[in-house]
């Protein structure tokens, strides 16, 4: 029996860097995972919190090998061979059915919003492959105990902590593995290991958000931006390369992400509204996307050379994205915050929110290890996971709901632009700060105002939609974020093309 202060199930870099910064508290840690490195998982995009977050935990704890990850130019110079891309910000084209795409003057179809002024100090895309099997590497470095290929056959709950015992490899005479901890951290996300074994509730029922994936890694595809300039678009306007960002391409009823890595692989995938388009079984993965791509004939023409080259299954297709439990913590145990809700990639919120979560409790342990105080501050943990968890998913059901027309669309994102630039401007007046959530989740009148957004949202399209009552909608909200519009968002002047708006890093 190996004993330890804390088992990670789940060597993400979540769960690993977890267990770096317990090391660097004093505990000893132990990371459970049923594969190993380097697997296949999705592409990912850091925004400019999730480089500060992760900028100021390598700082704070010690960890001078994991700063240059939260720049692109740094990373480039530190870890060349960790595979990344270049993520100047966010460009979204809108797409009309069974139409071609045509770029017009004035970009009304056409939005790009900068979260960096040049390459170097830029956000970047996650070939979370190999930055997973980077920060797994550094916490057995540091001491961490990492059982890869490891199926746990038994989860349990004892008076003195925690009791895991598996097995290694696939077969029963591989070796045995039993560890005793006096803490647990669930860090698996969609395996939801923790409140299987505990039988927590799922309040999945109550998120506004109702989406699944379509995806795979490819490499050959044509860049959008080569797509524009056959068709004369004014791309000297665009504040940066529109593949050099998180590309997203609007559809009624669903999106697609395009996250370019410097290999010119390309992670692309659908986000599909199941409200609109509920799965249909009879369906295989490449029968429905080619359906899809049947519907956007642009689209289709992009991917025209384009090869999957991974996952080695293919085209993968999932359930609903979404998930939420009713309890992510407990005395002695707690979900990371991707395990405890998750949402949708959107607003590329995913590692910002894991890493101003595992900031938290970094904060939480250093404090309160051992002592009584320490289940109140984990439930106080919860409390504003799940409250951020929350706010995420009103930003992203309201653009879903937006995607009937394209103004309505980037209306609804301007919600998240002034969330994020609001936090980020507050991050950059001091690093972490327990009263501060992520997305400004803790500002009740930022969310009242993104509440009030959405149902008026939801009332204009209960009824006709006319041009008019659009241009109205798009008043209204301007007027709802103009407390936080600090980066002069919805200025018609700016033509959809915004060049400033993140906070110096």
């Amino acid at each position: 029996m190996l004993s330890t202060d804390v088992a990670i199930i789940g060597s993400g870099f979540a769960g690993s860097l977890m267990s770096l910064l317990l090391t660097r508290l004093g505990r000893t840690c132990v990371v459970v995972d049923r594969q190993a490195h380097p697997r296949f998982a999705i592409g990912e995009s850091s925004t400019p919190l999730a480089d500060m977050a992760l900028r100021d935990i390598a700082k704070k704890y010690d960890l001078p090998r994991l700063a240059p990850f939260s720049k692109y130019g740094t990373w480039m110079a530190a870890y060349p061979q960790v595979i990344r891309g270049l993520k100047r910000g966010f460009s979204y084209f809108d797409h009309e059915p069974h139409q071609p795409f045509v770029p017009r003057t004035d970009h009304a179809n056409e939005l790009l919003v900068a979260a960096s002024t040049d390459d170097a100090t830029s956000d970047t895309h996650w070939l979370r492959s190999d930055v997973d099997s980077f920060f797994a590497t550094e916490a057995v470095a540091a001491g961490v105990t990492l059982f890869e290929n490891t199926t746990l056959a038994q989860i349990q709950h004892t008076d003195g902590g925690w009791e895991l015992s598996g097995q290694r490899g696939p077969d029963a005479s591989d070796a045995k593995v039993n560890i005793q901890a006096r803490f647990l951290i669930d860090a698996s996300g969609e395996g939801k290991v923790l409140a299987r074994t505990l039988g927590i509730a799922d309040d999945t029922h109550l998120l506004r958000t109702n989406s699944r994936p379509l995806f795979a890694h490819f490499k050959d595809l044509t860049p959008w931006r080569e797509m524009l300039v056959e068709r004369a678009a004014a791309v000297q306007d665009h504040p940066f390369d529109c593949d050099r960002a998180a590309l997203h391409q609007v559809f009624r009823g669903a999106w697609m992400w395009q996250l370019r890595f410097d290999s010119e692989i390309v992670s692309a995938g659908f986000a599909i509204d199941n409200s609109k388009f509920p799965l249909e079984q009879s369906l295989t993965p490449h029968q429905e996307w080619d359906r899809w791509m049947g519907r956007y004939t642009t689209l289709r023409e992009q991917f025209s050379l384009a090869k999957i080259v991974d996952p080695p299954r293919g085209l993968t297709r999932g359930p609903r994205m979404q998930r939420l439990m009713a309890q992510a913590a407990g005395r002695d145990w707690v979900m990371l915050p991707h395990t405890a809700g998750f949402i949708d990639p959107l607003h590329s919120s995913g590692i910002a929110h894991s890493l101003f979560g595992i900031e938290r409790l970094a904060a939480i342990f250093g404090e309160h290890w051992g002592q009584d105080s320490l289940a109140a501050e984990l439930q106080e943990y919860a409390r504003i996971v799940r409250t951020e968890t929350q706010l995420i998913d009103l930003l992203v059901a309201g653009c879903y709901a937006g995607t009937v027309d394209f103004r309505l669309f980037s209306a609804m994102c301007m919600f998240y632009f002034a969330g994020t630039i609001a936090c980020e401007r507050a991050r950059c007046d001091s690093p972490f700060h327990p009263a501060r959530y992520f997305l400004n989740a803790n500002d009740a009148a930022f969310c009242h105002a993104a509440a009030v957004g959405f149902s008026r949202l939801k009332e204009l399209l209960a009824a006709s939609v006319s041009g008019r009552e659009i241009d109205s909608f798009t008043d209204f909200v301007r007027d709802l974020i103009a407390p936080w519009n600090t980066a002069n968002l919805m200025n018609p002047a700016n033509c959809n093309m915004y060049r400033h708006t993140a906070a110096k890093k």
